[in-house]
């Protein structure tokens, strides 16, 4: 029951921020977490027993969580919560064959979703395996 209710929560979100181009879920120990990305940027929603909450990131584009070799979305635990990675990546425009990556960490944390302050920027070209301190040093 919970996860159509979430699903349905999604969707109308999805709505609300009009055409959103990704669907793409973590399970959390008390609920769920999807990133949303479109044209309006890119969101974080949450749905737990405890509360419901939305955040956007400072992430443009289409933006997804960071994925281990297995494809499952990974998360490091910190002192802030769990934490999860959101990446957006292009190609770069001068033609180098690197990629513009931008990074933004959220927190799964007692209080709901804390968002890391900055915005990490790099050359690389996804798929790529983050180093732990990419999660941690964020916030």
């Amino acid at each position: 029951m919970e996860t159509l209710k979430f699903r349905i929560w999604v969707m109308a979100f999805t709505m609300m921020v009009t055409a959103a181009q990704a669907d793409d879920r973590a399970i959390l120990a008390d609920g769920e977490m999807a990133v949303l990305s479109g044209r309006t940027g890119c969101h974080v929603v949450m749905m737990t027993e405890a509360r419901d909450q939305v955040v956007e990131l400072d992430v443009s584009g289409l933006c997804q969580l960071h994925r281990d070799s297995t494809g499952a979305p990974r998360s490091v635990e910190g002192p802030v919560g769990r934490i999860f990675l959101v990446e957006q990546s292009v190609p770069a425009t001068d033609g180098s064959g690197d990629c513009d990556t931008q990074v933004q960490a959220v927190a799964v944390g007692e209080d709901g979703l804390v968002v890391a302050p900055n915005t990490a920027r790099v050359a690389s070209c996804p798929p790529f395996q983050w180093d732990e301190v990419m999660f941690l040093g964020v916030f």
